[in-house]
């Protein structure tokens, strides 16, 4: 508009600016000539006000309206209504995107919504080694003809391997399987960063809305740890670990090809001896602070091997018997630790099947598996069973009454014979100091009180 203004008034000639346009003189006198005889108008495009050559007279979009509204096709989909009712029937030509436009403007269909695209912020790297491990389980295949599933753990910080194992699938036995080794391995990190799996979290809407509180086996179990887990909400969140399986999907498949191995065992021992160490000196960097994050295991050996455990909870029924996966199994001896209806702990070890059983105070609970539930017992018998039981009970406690009194008897006495001997000594050994004279009374003490105690002279004078 600038130029063809300019040229109007004679500011500059033609050829001057078909010069500086890169265009032909021949081309600016017609340019000229348009605007001379269109002015503004001659910018916007000739077709811009035309209909388009394919579209739908008004006449035909009033029909299909009508028949819409008056014959209620609001519950039918638009591809089934125009291939059935308007082609086939009606002999009326429209297409599906056309007819579900008309839909929306008649109000039978509510278009969907565009959803906005998040921005998402880049996660600066964990600062030191073991701060955070990412976690997840890739299906391929690996070796063989069989697909099979890939565990691996990388470190936020410095990218590394930590453990990597092949299984069969990603369920919670192959998981515990594989936590076991790497707490044996390296030690507990500080944070498990991970999908939502059904193995590592809870995705049934009205239980994971209502009752956050219900936690998978593995949630359990890293909390018992102290190990925080974290839910990724995408992929492209824990894309450290993404990142080495497709780099392990294009190197390790050929390194496993190149030396012949078919069976997960020679897969799983060249994986650990050469592959790891190999990307590890290829693909990590330093980390930002020096340092390992990783702690040991604060349970002992017995405990930690009962943390690593499936656990159930189940309710102790009259005849102190619970059913575990169709099984009942007997309690044993258990009147002093537990009731009726009260809520013992099932654990199962996901390798062996083991069984464990504790009580609300985690004492253990001797207990047996029965085919078949206990007989009736008559009421009266009941009763019965329940006195004397009632009446053991209270033989017990006086017992334990009796045994706690005469120790807190003999205590007293043991520290009226220290003070009687600990002013004796001091008088005959005046050159020893304060100490030396307190254990040789102490000695004496209990020499004394044992003496007396075996010939029942135990005095009351005392």
């Amino acid at each position: 508009m600038k130029v063809l203004i300019e040229i109007e008034k004679k500011i500059l000639l033609v050829w001057e600016w078909a010069t500086k346009l890169w265009i032909t003189e021949r081309h600016m006198i017609r340019i000229k000539k348009r605007y001379q005889k269109l002015w503004e108008r001659w910018i916007v495009h000739k077709l811009r006000w035309k209909k388009w050559n394919r579209s739908m007279d008004e006449r035909t979009k009033e029909t299909i309206k009508v028949i819409l509204t008056e014959w209620s096709y609001e519950w039918f989909w638009p591809t089934y209504l125009k291939e059935e009712v308007f082609e086939s029937r009606m002999g009326i030509k429209v297409s599906k995107e056309t007819l579900r436009k008309i839909m929306v403007e008649c109000g039978m269909r509510i278009p969907k919504e565009k959803k906005e695209r998040k921005q998402r912020k880049l996660r600066k790297r964990k600062e030191m080694f073991g701060e955070m491990q990412q976690f997840d389980g890739s299906y391929h295949i690996w070796f063989g003809e069989e697909v099979r599933c890939l565990l691996l753990s990388v470190d936020d910080a410095t990218s590394q391997i930590t453990h990597a194992v092949f299984a069969k699938n990603e369920g919670k036995q192959c998981v515990f399987q594989f936590r076991e080794e790497y707490f044996h391995k390296q030690g507990r990190p500080r944070s498990i960063y991970l999908d939502k799996f059904a193995t590592y979290k809870v995705n049934n809407i009205p239980t994971a809305v209502f009752e956050p509180e219900v936690l998978t086996q593995f949630e359990s179990v890293c909390r018992d740890l102290d190990v925080q887990i974290i839910h990724a909400h995408s992929a492209e969140a824990k894309g450290r670990v993404e990142r080495a399986n497709r780099t392990l999907q294009d190197r390790l498949v050929k390194d496993l090809k190149l030396e012949w191995i078919t069976s997960i065992d020679e897969a799983n021992e060249y994986l650990q001896k050469i592959y790891i160490p190999k990307h590890n000196k290829k693909f990590s960097v330093q980390a930002l602070s020096d340092g390992n994050c990783h702690r040991t295991i604060n349970q002992g050996e017995e405990d930690f091997y009962w943390v690593m455990s499936f656990r159930e909870e189940r309710t102790v029924k009259n005849d102190y018997t619970i059913q575990y996966k169709n099984q009942i199994i007997q309690l044993e001896n258990v009147w002093e630790k537990t009731r009726p209806k009260l809520e013992v702990f099932v654990y199962e070890r996901y390798d062996t099947w083991e069984l464990k059983i504790t009580n609300q105070w985690w004492k253990t609970l001797v207990h047996k598996k029965v085919e078949k539930r206990p007989a009736y017992i008559d009421p009266v018998k009941k009763e019965q069973e329940k006195k004397k039981r009632e009446k053991k009970e209270k033989e017990w406690k006086k017992r334990e009454k009796k045994r706690y009194g005469e120790a807190k008897e003999r205590q007293r006495k043991f520290r009226v014979l220290q003070l009687v001997f600990f002013q004796k000594v001091s008088k005959s050994h005046q050159d020893l100091p304060k100490i030396e004279l307190l254990k040789m009374a102490k000695k004496l003490a209990s020499e004394s009180l044992a003496w007396r105690w075996e010939n029942h002279l135990a005095s009351d004078s005392l």
